[in-house]
C-alpha cells in the first residue's frame, strides 16, 4: 500500500466522523462527483497538489502539513505554480523544497522552478544582500561568461523563456533586493505598477498571493519613509481571518510591521501584535521557517528593552539585541556589549544602522550619535532614525 493510500483512508474514515458528504467534498473542491469517487477508490492520478492541500483544509479544518509533506514526496504530478507558492506562504520549506526538486527532474523545466528555488535558499539559510542580487540576476539574464573566457565549440545554450507570472515573480524578487540595498523609496512606484500587472495573471490564487507579497512591500517602505498612517492602515487589512487561513506567512509579517508601527509611542498596542506573532510560532506554523521565528524572537527583545522592560523574560538569540540589552546596563554590561558588537564587526565586516545605534548607546558617544542618525537618513530610514534623534535630544536637555 502506498503512502498516499493510507492517508486517503485517514482523510475517508475522517470524512466519516465530520457528517460531511463526498457531494459536499467534491462542491467544495470544485470537482466533479465522479473525481471524488475515484480519489476515494485510491486513483488520485488525476487530483493534482492543490486538490490535495485544499482537501485537507476541508476535512481537518485546517491545512494538514503533515500529510501535504507525505503526499508531495510521492506524487508525481504536472507542475502547479500554486502549490510552490502556496509552500512559501504556509511557511513550508520542506514542500517547497520536495516541490522544487520533484519540477526540477523533468526535462526542460521553466524558469519560475529557479526563482522558487532562489526562494527556498532566502526562507531556509537567508542570503547576503549581494549573493541574492546575484542569483538574481542569474535567473533574470542568464549566466554571464567571464571576460576573455573562450570556447573552442560553441555549444547552443537552451534559453528558458521568461512567462507573464515568472517576469511578475522576479519584479516582486527584484524588490526584496532593493529592500536588501535599503533603498526604500524606490519601492512605492515599481509597486503600484505590479499590483496593476498582477490582476492579469489567470490564476486566481497567484493573484491574491502575488498580491499580498506586493502589499507587504509597500507597508515595509511606508515605515521606513515614516507614513504609519499609511502603514497601519494597509496592514490591518492583511489581519483578517480569510488572510490567517490562506496566507499565515503574510498575516504574520502584517503583524510584526503593526508591532513596527506602534514600537515607539504605544507599547502595550505594540506587544498585543508581537505577542500574536509569537502565538503563531508556538501553534506551529512557522515550524520550518527559522529565520522567521529569530525575526519575532528579535523584535519582541527589542520593544521590551527600548521600553526597559527589562525584567520581563527575554529570548537574546541574537547577538545584536544582547548587546542592546548591556549597552543600556552597568558600566561592565555596556563593555560586553561592546565586546560582541566588535565580534560582530569581525564577522560581517561593518556594523549595521542598529548595531552602530547600540555601540553609540554602549559608549555614551553623542558625536557617534550623530553619525548613527547620519546613517539611519542616509539609507532612508526615517522611522528608526527616531532612536539616535531621541537620545540626542535627551542628551541636550540633561545639559
Amino acid at each position: 500500500m502506498s503512502d498516499i493510500t493510507k492517508i486517503l483512508t485517514i482523510i475517508d474514515s475522517e470524512i466519516d466522523k465530520t457528517g460531511i458528504t463526498k457531494g459536499e467534498v467534491a462542491k467544495r473542491l470544485n470537482v466533479s462527483g465522479a473525481t471524488i469517487s475515484n480519489l476515494f477508490k485510491r486513483t488520485y492520478n488525476k487530483i493534482g497538489y492543490m486538490k490535495f492541500i485544499e482537501l485537507t483544509k476541508i476535512v481537518f479544518g485546517k491545512y494538514h502539513h503533515e500529510y501535504i509533506q507525505r503526499f508531495c514526496l510521492e506524487y508525481k504530478g504536472k507542475l502547479e505554480v500554486e502549490a510552490l507558492e502556496w509552500a512559501f506562504a504556509n511557511g513550508n520549506i520542506g514542500v517547497l523544497e520536495t516541490l522544487i526538486k520533484q519540477f526540477k527532474e523533468k526535462k526542460g523545466y521553466p524558469l519560475i522552478i529557479d526563482v522558487y528555488d532562489l526562494q527556498a535558499k532566502r526562507m531556509r539559510t537567508g542570503m547576503k544582500p549581494s549573493e541574492f542580487y546575484e542569483e538574481y540576476q542569474k535567473i533574470k539574464f542568464g549566466k554571464v561568461e567571464k571576460a576573455g573566457e573562450e570556447t573552442k565549440k560553441k555549444k547552443k545554450q537552451e534559453v528558458k523563456a521568461i512567462d507573464f507570472k515568472t517576469s511578475i515573480l522576479l519584479e516582486i524578487f527584484y524588490m526584496y533586493a532593493i529592500f536588501d540595498s535599503k533603498a526604500y523609496q524606490a519601492i512605492g512606484p515599481i509597486s503600484q505598477s505590479l499590483l496593476t500587472q498582477i490582476q492579469n495573471i489567470d490564476s486566481s490564487y497567484l493573484r491574491m498571493a502575488y498580491s499580498k507579497r506586493v502589499e507587504l512591500c509597500l507597508i515595509f517602505s511606508s515605515i521606513k519613509s515614516n507614513n504609519l498612517h499609511i502603514a497601519k492602515d494597509a496592514a490591518e487589512k492583511l489581519i483578517t481571518t480569510e488572510v490567517f487561513e490562506t496566507f499565515p506567512i503574510h498575516y504574520n509579517h502584517a503583524l510584526i510591521y503593526l508591532t513596527e508601527v506602534y514600537i515607539f509611542d504605544d507599547f502595550h498596542k505594540s506587544l498585543t501584535y508581537i505577542k500574536k506573532a509569537l502565538r503563531m510560532i508556538e501553534e506551529g506554523f512557522l515550524e520550518e521557517n527559522e529565520r522567521q521565528q529569530r525575526n519575532i524572537r528579535s523584535t519582541y527583545d527589542f520593544l521590551h528593552i527600548y521600553h526597559g522592560k527589562t525584567t520581563e523574560s527575554l529570548f537574546l538569540e541574537d547577538p545584536a539585541e544582547q548587546a542592546h540589552f548591556y549597552a543600556r546596563g552597568s558600566e561592565v554590561e555596556k563593555k560586553q556589549a561592546l565586546q560582541i558588537l566588535d565580534e560582530l564587526l569581525l564577522q560581517k565586516g561593518e556594523l549595521s544602522n542598529f548595531q552602530a545605534y547600540f555601540k553609540a548607546l554602549a559608549l555614551g558617544d553623542p558625536e557617534l550619535m550623530e553619525k548613527v542618525k547620519d546613517m539611519f537618513y542616509l539609507s532612508g530610514d526615517f522611522h528608526y532614525v527616531k532612536l539616535p534623534k531621541k537620545y540626542i535630544e535627551n542628551m541636550k536637555m540633561v545639559r
